[in-house]
């Protein structure tokens, strides 16, 4: 494993890992790289030959199957959380199979069972994303994030955050390659029981923040319901893409 992360990232990001899981072994510790992407950098088509995939919102009735497919890694508990929120997953399919998602969120979103992120609800926090082992290499999850992002942009969102582990640098890299950028920092410390969470100021131009409390919301479901739907029809078009280039941002 560490000659594979070696062979991948580098001999300093190995370091880096190496580091950070000594760390967490002695205190938890949780570092995060904030990156984000005006969806105005979206447009078009993805388009990419010799590759079909169908690429659509996922309905309620396939996000509630999810947990009875453990190959997804999704829970009953995850999907509980989502649906309460009003949260939507995209996803590329293989004929019937569901290879690949990235969930997306206008309200605040548990990071994991004590911990949750705020952000300004004018832009997306984008979240979990996941595609089957043998379907890797082939730049789905970068498809289904461009194609959300352009249904997320007719929602009137200005843009796409997530937090990613400094560690993940598979997801980095990923990310990276699509455009996005890193916007700040925050850390997580826990020490007998306590909490302390450190934020670099860059984080506030996009509200973000992690907190220990249960999750507020800034913007009701009610007032979600008023903006344009995102479900599309139940029967979406075969979509044929290719990967898009670099995205060009101010960040």
């Amino acid at each position: 494993m560490v000659t594979a992360h070696l062979r991948a990232h580098g001999a300093l990001a190995t370091a880096n890992l190496f580091c950070y899981r000594m760390l967490d072994r002695l205190v938890s510790y949780q570092k995060f790289i904030g990156m984000w992407i005006p969806t105005s950098s979206f447009h078009g088509s993805a388009v990419r030959p010799g590759f079909l995939f169908d690429a659509r919102f996922l309905t309620h009735a396939e996000i509630i199957d999810l947990p009875s497919h453990p190959e997804l890694e999704v829970t009953e508990r995850f999907v509980d959380r989502a649906l309460e929120k009003g949260d939507a997953c995209y996803g590329i399919f293989d004929g019937h199979r569901l290879v690949s998602y990235s969930w997306y969120s206008r309200l605040p979103t548990c990071v994991s069972d004590e911990l949750a992120i705020n952000f300004d609800p004018d832009y997306s926090y984008m979240f979990k994303g996941f595609t089957l082992p043998a379907y890797r290499g082939k730049r789905l999850y970068a498809a289904g994030i461009y194609r959300a992002a352009l249904a997320e942009a007719s929602r009137g969102s200005k843009g796409l955050v997530s937090l990613v582990e400094s560690a993940n640098f598979a997801a980095r890299k990923s990310l990276a390659r699509m455009g996005h950028e890193p916007f700040g920092t925050i850390r997580v410390f826990r020490a007998l029981g306590t909490y302390r969470i450190s934020v670099t100021p860059s984080c506030k131009r996009f509200g973000v923040s992690v907190t220990t409390v249960p999750v507020t919301p800034t913007r009701s479901l009610e007032s979600m319901d008023a903006l344009p739907p995102i479900q599309p029809p139940q029967v979406a078009p075969r979509l044929t893409y290719r990967s898009q280039p670099k995205a060009h941002t101010h960040r």
